[in-house]
Formats: structure tokens, C-alpha cells, sequence
């Protein structure tokens, strides 16, 4: 009787070790709708306080972003974030990071280009987990000065003669030939560039362009 019982707890233990990581991984690639998905969910994961917690992301394994264990990183106050470090970038590419708002759900890239010594375009993308809408949006950085206006962001397109063609091949630089590129590298991933799987994209700023 005494070895049924122990035989019956063993059982038991092992279904739920063997159904708990599964429920997970199901339950996880159910909730991954895209690569920004993804990215979001991996970080998450390693910041994590719980068993599956592991404090290593994959984004800390691309050439010029900082490895660091983000265990104990986790403040649903405070956004975690991810920059590459500006030797690793291409010579007019600057401040290419992104920020993990786990209380909002939002993820945000960003990325500039240096146009003059005082002068650089930004591209903002605001990436909604739930929603698997990612917001494009660009603005000027002038010295010390934001510039998001649209008349003046249109201003300063035309003084430095860009269009949105230009801008779509900054975009693409930075986004996909830099910033995917290096993540389909390091994550074993089940989506690639031509297919980033269910994603709404919005434009503001750049569709009236």
C-alpha cells in the first residue's frame, strides 16, 4: 500500500514537470503573434522573478548591445532597456535602443541618423503587445531641440532634401538590415523578414510625407 502511494506521488510529480513546460511553451507560442512579439516575451522572460525567470535575454548576445543578467531588473515603474553601443553602428547611425514597458505592454525601438553636426533624424516606432500594432512616427533632433511638428518636420525634410523614399531606406537600414537581421541571428526564431506574421502597421507623420 505504502509503495502505491509512493509510486501514485511520483506518477504525479512527473505528469505535472512534463505538463507544466508544456502548457508553457503552447501557451507562449499562442501569445507570439510577430518578431516584435518576440523580442517583447524574451525579455520579459528574463527579467522574470518566477521559476521561469532565466536573466539572460538573446538581445544581450548581438555584437554591441551589453550582456548583463536582467534577473532583478524587473520595476513595472521603470522601462528596461536595450542600446547598442554607438562604435557598433554604422557612421551616421545613432541612439538605436529599445525600451520594454512591461506595465504598459509597449515596446519601443528607436534609431537616428546624423545629417549635420547638430542635426539628426529619429525614427520612433511604438510597438502594442496585445494589439500586434506597430506606430511609425519620425521627428528631428536640432542641438537641444525636438522637432515633431509636422509643418516643421516637413521643413526640414525639404532643407536636407529627403523623401519618402529616403526615409523608407533609412527605415529598412535601420530596422530590418541592423536591428532584425542581428536578432534572427542570435534567437532561434520562427519568423523572418519577409514574413513578420500578423502585424498592423500605422504611419504618423510618415504616410503624409
Amino acid at each position: 500500500m505504502k509503495q502505491r502511494r509512493i509510486r501514485l506521488v511520483f506518477t504525479v510529480i512527473l505528469c505535472i514537470l512534463i505538463i507544466v513546460p508544456m502548457y508553457f511553451r503552447i501557451s507562449q507560442y499562442l501569445t507570439i503573434k510577430n518578431v516584435y512579439d518576440e523580442i517583447y516575451y524574451d525579455e520579459r522572460r528574463a527579467i522574470n522573478t518566477s521559476f521561469f525567470g532565466r536573466g539572460n535575454v538573446s538581445l544581450g548576445k548581438v555584437d554591441g548591445i551589453a550582456s548583463w543578467n536582467r534577473a532583478d531588473a524587473f520595476d513595472e515603474k521603470f522601462p528596461v532597456s536595450e542600446k547598442y553601443d554607438e562604435k557598433s553602428l554604422p557612421t551616421n547611425m545613432t541612439n538605436m535602443s529599445l525600451s520594454f514597458f512591461f506595465s504598459e505592454k509597449r515596446l519601443n525601438i528607436s534609431f537616428g541618423y546624423v545629417l549635420s553636426e547638430s542635426v539628426s533624424v529619429r525614427f520612433y516606432n511604438q510597438y502594442y503587445v496585445g494589439k500586434s500594432e506597430l506606430v511609425r512616427s519620425i521627428y528631428f533632433v536640432d542641438g537641444q531641440n525636438k522637432i515633431s511638428e509636422k509643418n516643421k518636420v516637413k521643413e526640414y525634410l525639404d532643407k536636407y532634401n529627403i523623401d519618402k523614399d529616403i526615409l523608407e531606406q533609412f527605415y529598412k537600414k535601420g530596422m530590418d538590415d541592423i536591428l532584425l537581421k542581428d536578432w534572427f541571428s542570435v534567437h532561434k526564431s520562427r519568423f523572418f523578414l519577409k514574413n513578420l506574421e500578423e502585424l498592423i502597421i500605422k504611419d504618423e507623420l510618415f504616410s503624409d510625407l
